[in-house]
């Protein structure tokens, strides 16, 4: 019987070979599927990871006389009353804004087209459960106006090393900028997903997105060792605070 098998299947190579590789084509595909689904996934957990902080207060929709109105931003005295709080470590304010493109040195916008340009202050908070937030690779972090740093990824795509003149656009209220890239900064996790990085000092990134009020998008609270981030007290004017 297994002599008859044999001689079937090698009187049909060619069927047996493509049968074959059928075969070794399907695993390769659900392997890579698998393996590649599992990448993208750990990816985003890590950009959530290292972009949130053990508590972070956000705004929610305010009542004030006059209307109602969302509320985007948070008062700078809330990062004061936060840190009276028992339990709180540091408190840091964060602000953000999203449409910030960098133009590289052959005039093309990086990632218009697809991720998001994320622009922030930057901070060197912890994230939450111990993992590094924003950290500085190479060169410093932005001191001042006229200073920013780009993600790895996004001024290896533009072409911009520490020291070049950066030029980017915005959907903001100033449509253009130049800066100096003084260095190199990511989350803690690593990659962002296609996404753009852009850090500015805080009084800088307040001035461009916020006509220079001193308020925030976010704000993160870093409990003491041994506190549960889950008992941090509720503010009462407003913001939501959610674990990180």
């Amino acid at each position: 019987m297994l002599h008859a098998s044999w001689k079937s299947l090698l009187a049909r190579k060619l069927r047996l070979l493509m049968s074959g590789f059928a075969i070794v084509l399907g695993v390769a595909f659900v392997a890579g599927s698998l393996i590649f689904t599992d990448t993208l996934g750990q990816a985003f957990t890590k950009i959530m990871a290292g972009s949130t902080g053990d508590v972070v207060v956000r705004p929610i929709d305010a009542v004030n006389d006059e209307n109602t109105q969302s509320a985007k931003t948070l008062p700078a005295s809330l990062v004061r009353e936060l840190a009276t709080v028992d339990g709180a470590a540091r408190v840091d304010g964060n602000l953000s804004a999203v449409g910030v493109f960098v133009i590289g040195k052959n005039g093309k916008v990086i990632g218009a087209q697809g991720a998001p340009g994320i622009a922030v202050n930057f901070t060197d908070a912890p994230a939450g459960h111990g993992v590094q937030g924003l950290s500085i690779t190479s060169g410093r972090a932005p001191a001042k106006a006229g200073e920013i740093t780009l993600d790895p990824l996004t001024a290896d795509k533009a072409g911009y090393k520490i020291g070049d003149t950066v030029r980017m656009v915005t959907s903001g209220t100033q449509p253009s900028l130049k800066a100096t890239m003084v260095g190199v900064g990511k989350f803690g996790g690593g990659g962002l997903a296609g996404a753009s990085l852009t850090t500015f000092d805080l009084k800088t990134a307040q001035q461009l997105f916020e006509g220079g009020k001193d308020v925030y998008s976010t704000i993160w609270v870093t409990a003491k060792d041994g506190c549960q981030p889950g008992r941090a007290a509720r503010p009462r004017h407003g913001p939501s605070a959610g674990r990180g």
